[in-house]
């Protein structure tokens, strides 16, 4: 008999306050967060790997500051002009990494900086990777200066945690012994989570299986 057939459902991911996870391995950026507007350093920068929920508390706080999110692309010279000459009270940034090696975007930031510093504005910045050497020199100075926050690869309480809330946003339930097995052959890596999730998402739709341990064993071979 031929697979049937599948389609990719929407879903949607629990973006609110109660979404969001907290364990040591990102404590220190959710406190970081609640600790706004009592900042010392008025540029702060969440480092952490890809899907770890910087963008998440991104937009926490921007509802809580009421700051305007920019993307890379708002990165031009002119649009940053009008931008210093408007400049709201906060900003926040995603997606540092995407404007390494493009000088326009790192002089426009260049300039963004300095005025955030000089009109004592705030700014938060999530940053996959920090800048290396092939940034502008200056650049690169500005945002080491800034505050930077760590979010590490999850730890056991955050693993079950995601496994448990990616599953939950799809509304798919899994059986306990067959979340224990994940905590404990998975890769310690946000992406490793998301991914075991899609896999075991689309083959549960094809199989029309219970996420049991035999299922997940036969899926992830893990």
């Amino acid at each position: 008999m031929a697979d049937q057939l599948t389609f990719e459902l929407s879903y949607q991911a629990g973006i609110h306050v109660q979404d969001f996870l907290t364990t040591p391995s990102n404590e220190l950026a959710w406190k970081t967060i609640n600790q706004w507007p009592e900042w010392k350093n008025k540029i702060v920068i969440l480092h952490g790997p890809q899907f770890c929920g910087k963008t998440h508390l991104l937009t926490l706080w921007c509802e809580k500051s009421k700051a305007m999110l920019l993307s890379t692309n708002d990165l031009l010279s002119e649009r940053v002009d009008d931008l210093i000459n408007k400049m709201p009270k906060s900003l926040a940034l995603d997606d540092l990494e995407e404007i390494y090696g493009d000088p326009i975007r790192e002089e426009a930031l260049f300039h963004l900086l300095n005025a955030v510093r000089h009109k004592e504005r705030n700014l938060l910045i999530a940053a996959k990777d920090m800048p290396s050497d092939t940034v502008i020199k200056d650049v690169r100075s500005r945002l080491q200066a800034a505050h930077i926050v760590q979010i590490n690869q999850p730890d056991d309480a955050l693993l079950s945690g995601l496994y448990l809330k990616h599953f939950h946003d799809r509304q798919l339930t899994i059986d306990p012994d067959a979340l224990n097995y994940l905590i404990l052959r998975s890769d310690r890596s946000y992406e490793t989570i998301l991914s075991n999730v899609q896999k075991i998402d689309q083959e549960s739709l094809k199989a029309k299986r219970r996420l049991t341990l035999p299922f997940i064993k036969e899926v992830l071979h893990l």
